[in-house]
């Protein structure tokens, strides 16, 4: 019945115009007990619901540092690392009743070049070398799968973007956790289906369409036609607009589970 109550007024309170993160933290302040005194609810635990989505913090750290300063030593460990967080990724998934996505670790050219050009050469602070995605249907599953995470690896960042959400209204939760065995910090992606099946969709061939038109119109030393303007523009609507659908697609599932639930 909670539950239920929980994330149906958090529904009304996001139409109401309230931002997500405070209507959840409406939510936490009401919670209290029969007799009006708090409950014994421990604060660092989040619920298995759309309002536990957005209790989870953000955690940001500039100060992730990987075992290794030299590049071959490191990329070597990241294959280590790729498979340990392969196996572990595939254990969350079964447990927590999602699917995993495993993609091979980032390319020798990939990563030199964002460690030459985003951390001026420092290859003891590239974290994406290996690399995992879980794929959920519902706020129930996700929060599942981090509270697994969080059991068997060292979450050392936290971008929660169900609180902060891309301009173009992309979500997901992403962690930098440190591997148990090879102590190496790795990226995983925290989808929701509905919104991973248009990023790796309709939204990502909109982006490669823009790029066309950039790559088209820097190979002819010119700027970018007022048409060519017009068409990215568009293109930038209709995923902004794709996202914003599936969002509320969600919503109501998760309203609908929690009718199940209750039932």
């Amino acid at each position: 019945m909670y539950s239920f109550l929980r994330t149906s007024l958090i529904l009304v309170l996001m139409l109401a115009g309230k931002a997500p993160l405070e209507a959840a933290t409406m939510l936490s302040l009401s919670q209290t007990s029969n007799n009006g005194s708090a409950t014994n609810r421990v604060r660092t635990q989040i619920s298995k619901d759309l309002a536990g989505l957005y209790q989870l913090s953000d955690i940001n750290s500039t100060n992730i540092i990987q075992p290794y300063t030299d590049f071959d030593s490191l990329y070597s460990l990241a294959e280590a690392a790729q498979d340990e967080l392969a196996t572990l990724t595939q254990q969350i998934a079964l447990m927590s009743q999602t699917s995993a996505v495993i993609p091979a670790i980032k390319s020798v050219e990939r990563a030199q070049a964002k460690i030459a050009n985003k951390h001026d050469g420092a290859v003891e602070k590239i974290t994406d070398l290996a690399r995992s995605s879980i794929i959920a249907k519902n706020s129930q599953e996700l929060i599942s799968a981090f509270e697994l995470l969080e059991q068997e690896t060292d979450i050392v960042q936290i971008k929660n973007r169900f609180n902060n959400p891309k301009q173009n209204g992309y979500r997901d939760i992403n962690l930098l956790v440190r591997l148990p065995k090879t102590q190496m910090v790795v990226e995983v992606q925290l989808h929701l289906d509905r919104i991973e099946a248009i990023k790796n969709g309709p939204e990502h061939d909109n982006y490669v369409k823009i790029q066309q038109i950039s790559h088209t119109a820097k190979q002819q030393q010119r700027e970018i036609s007022e048409i060519e303007a017009f068409k990215v523009t568009q293109l930038k609507e209709e995923s902004t607009n794709l996202y914003q659908v599936a969002w509320q697609q969600q919503l109501m599932t998760e309203l609908r589970t929690s009718f199940k639930q209750m039932a």
